[in-house]
């Protein structure tokens, strides 16, 4: 394994019809409850995914893989919530919560920049995602290399209060190279290191959400 990273599973789990995120009585239908089903299935092989990328040597592919495995995790998280009687889920805050729409955004304009809306994503101002950047490349710490220690005015990276902010990060993993409209009339990169750790924290913070219903629904009584 490249770093100690870790991700978490699904196996503490309550498991049975009758109890936990399974619980049939608290879904809609046995259709909603069968997508319950499906839903963690997805859930499971994305985790599975992320820990064979943890095992690997990392390439610039590594990182649109679990940043899309990671993907499938959020929003498979967020169609659980989707398929339970609603009078069940009412006391039920993770979704609404502030810890939630923090990192859930932050995660979208990760994914924004990267994969979705690579040129001049504007879904994100928040995060200094405005139309004016666009990215270009994916590339290993190990690969550029150069970049990073001789064009250190250029380096920054994602914050998640901030979004793209001026300095490097001690274990960064990747870097993403940009051009911003605002900053040098688009004629020069700038490199935006990414650590792996962040997305898998992201990762993990979503299956923590799963835990959490799945403890919640297994205390609800059902007539």
């Amino acid at each position: 394994m490249i770093k100690n990273t870790k991700i978490k599973n699904l196996n503490g789990l309550h498991r049975g019809n009758r109890r936990g995120v399974y619980k049939i009585a608290i879904a809609k239908n046995m259709s909603s409850h069968r997508k319950i089903c499906h839903l963690l299935e997805k859930i499971n092989y994305a985790i599975q995914d992320i820990e064979i990328e943890l095992k690997r040597e990392f390439t610039n592919s590594s990182l649109v893989s679990i940043l899309t495995y990671t993907y499938w995790i959020c929003d498979a998280v967020l169609g659980l919530k989707n398929c339970y009687k609603k009078e069940y889920m009412r006391n039920f805050n993770e979704f609404n919560s502030n810890e939630y729409r923090r990192i859930d955004k932050y995660f979208r304009a990760i994914r924004s920049l990267i994969l979705a809306h690579p040129f001049h994503t504007t879904q994100h101002p928040e995060f200094g995602l405005n139309g004016t950047i666009t990215c270009i490349d994916i590339q290993t710490t190990k690969q550029d290399v150069h970049n990073l220690i001789f064009l250190k005015d250029h380096v920054l990276h994602f914050d998640i209060d901030n979004g793209i902010v001026e300095g490097s990060i001690l274990d960064a993993d990747f870097v993403i190279h940009i051009y911003n409209e605002n900053k040098y009339n688009n004629k020069y990169e700038d490199f935006v290191e990414l650590s792996i750790n962040q997305i898998c924290d992201i990762a993990n913070y979503y299956i923590d959400v799963i835990y959490k219903l799945d403890k919640y629904l297994y205390d609800i009584k059902t007539r």
